[in-house]
């Protein structure tokens, strides 16, 4: 029963990004119970975004992403880290063993997280254009891009994700 939040805060004069968890098993009373300070800079103009599966949060911010920890909420706990070295992080779907992650320039990175203390790019899938959201359902990601619709990317094989549709939104 828990709400996992990214926000940027200023620690010691020191401006980084932050994992906050909220209990709402009352939500009536919804309570803060842990935190996690990243060691990477938050800068206010860039967008954070998180995914979480199982007892773990997948943190993003710019080219990075940091695993967490959270089955003991009270004392999150980082166990890797993953950059994907071009490209702003705008959306990531975790599922199973893998995250998504669609950066700004179109482009979907399979992440393998069966072991979360090292997660391993498997494949990649790149958009025509821009994109701007993504979601993941039935071994599908959907990615929506601006200027050329919708694309329906097959992700069952993690390695080669390809193209199995679009629907032009024009």
């Amino acid at each position: 029963n828990y709400v996992y939040a990214a926000a940027g805060m200023d620690i010691n004069g020191k401006s980084t990004y932050t994992l906050l968890i909220i209990n709402i098993s009352n939500p009536g009373n919804p309570h803060l119970v842990g935190k996690y300070y990243s060691s990477f800079p938050a800068v206010y103009y860039r967008e954070y975004t998180l995914s979480a599966h199982d007892n773990y949060v997948y943190l993003c911010s710019y080219n990075h992403m940091s695993v967490i920890d959270v089955s003991q909420p009270n004392s999150p706990v980082k166990v890797a880290d993953f950059d994907i070295l071009l490209g702003n992080i705008i959306g990531i779907q975790a599922y199973g063993n893998y995250v998504y992650l669609l950066d700004g320039a179109g482009c979907l990175k399979v992440i393998d997280v069966s072991n979360p203390t090292s997660p391993i790019l498997k494949g990649k899938y790149k958009t025509t254009w821009r994109s701007c959201a993504l979601d993941f359902s039935g071994g599908y990601v959907y990615l929506a891009t601006l200027y050329s619709g919708l694309h329906i990317v097959d992700v069952s094989n993690p390695d080669e994700p390809t193209l199995k549709g679009c629907y032009d939104t024009s």
